[in-house]
């Protein structure tokens, strides 16, 4: 009787913890969604190459960087960009030419340079 009374609670622990990882798996699903959709380049920043940026005067180097990784790695990204985007504006640039986004289990890094190129 006894045994099989521990029997039952285990099985109900079992579907509980599944139905508990199922559950996580979802909500970071739906948040890694709802985050990883990338806002706009600052208005008034051009993304460029460097042949874009030949007569432009260089205003300085941009990094920037977001603690995320892996799972979070696509919504990391965007505001890794998104901060070196606004970093360039805040420098009076008008293109940016981004020399590196990478994610790694260090976190994620986002690298330009700022130009104020005539209209």
């Amino acid at each position: 009787m006894v045994l099989r009374v521990l029997n039952t609670l285990l099985e109900g622990l079992m579907i509980f913890r599944v139905l508990l990882a199922i559950l996580l798996i979802q909500i970071l699903t739906l948040l890694g969604c709802a985050s990883g959709t990338a806002r706009q380049v600052s208005p008034g920043i051009t993304v460029a190459n460097e042949k874009m940026v030949a007569n432009c005067a260089f205003k300085s180097d941009v990094f920037s960087s977001s603690p995320f990784y892996g799972l979070f790695s696509g919504p990391a990204i965007n505001s890794a960009r998104q901060a070196a985007f606004d970093s360039a504006k805040s420098l009076g640039a008008t293109h940016f030419v981004i020399e590196k986004i990478q994610a790694s289990r260090d976190g994620t890094v986002a690298n330009g340079k700022a130009y104020l190129c005539p209209n």
